[in-house]
């Protein structure tokens, strides 16, 4: 059974590659796809290479390389099938590439390739980056600082946009500031822009509840990444901060 399984999907898989292979397309007609616009403007030849890759990555997508599934799945998305665009690259994040669910994270969270924005995805496969790759390799901690970045931008934009008298500065930030502060992490290695949003949130956190050590550190953190060179995002806030000291200090 599994034999007559695998031959019908190969047999699917070079019948679809040689349908398009075989594919006269009128280019006058108006077509927008990825295929069209390389074999108008870079010619035959290119045309014929991303074909031939098509087939290699379908063929080492089939036997489980996730590097293969990934890029197979772009070159989908990059010719707006997203139904097979998004099959492939969520069966390469499925099978570890954190590379492949750090593109999903954006593509969700962008709407890259016309796919429909999700917020909830997005999250998922970040944290997912994060969470697979913090100190698994020093080949993916570029790729989960991105995550985290990206991640932050998502949860602070969420906390924002909600009603203001919710109470508390919420879970989103506090994961935030998690993620921002664990051993080793963005703010440890005086990431300026780590520093700026840590100190945000603990000034926000103090706002909310009153703890001056909060409110210390925030400082401590606003100032460094100005010093660092975030000098414009920084210096608003970094004022608020100073007027909450000299309020708490004035009324003690």
């Amino acid at each position: 059974m599994e034999r007559v399984h695998s031959r019908s999907f190969m047999q699917d898989s070079f019948a679809a590659t040689n349908d398009q292979l075989g594919a006269t397309r009128d280019l006058n007609a108006g077509s927008t796809s990825a295929e069209d616009k390389v074999l108008h403007k870079e010619g035959v030849g290119a045309w014929i290479i991303r074909k031939i890759a098509h087939i290699f990555f379908a063929v080492m997508a089939f036997f489980g390389s996730n590097w293969a599934q990934l890029r197979l799945g772009v070159l989908y998305l990059e010719d707006s099938n997203q139904e097979k665009g998004l099959y492939w690259v969520e069966k390469s994040a499925e099978n570890k590439n954190i590379t492949a669910q750090f593109r999903l994270g954006e593509i969700f969270y962008t709407g890259k390739y016309g796919v429909e924005k999700d917020k909830g995805a997005a999250i998922k496969w970040l944290e997912k980056v994060i969470g697979e790759g913090w100190n698994k390799s020093i080949t993916h901690s570029e790729l989960v600082d991105k995550a985290i970045f990206r991640l932050a931008d998502i949860l602070l934009k969420s906390h924002r946009d909600r009603t203001r008298d919710w109470g508390g500065i919420g879970k989103d930030p506090e994961r935030v500031l998690e993620l921002l502060l664990r051993p080793g992490g963005l703010v440890e290695r005086k990431s300026p822009e780590a520093l700026r949003i840590a100190g945000e949130i603990l000034k926000d956190r103090y706002s909310d509840e009153g703890a001056i050590p909060d409110l210390q550190r925030a400082i401590e953190f606003l100032v460094e990444a100005q010093d660092l060179g975030c000098d414009k995002k920084v210096v608003h806030v970094l004022d608020e901060a100073f007027r909450l000291r000299d309020s708490a200090e004035a009324s003690r």
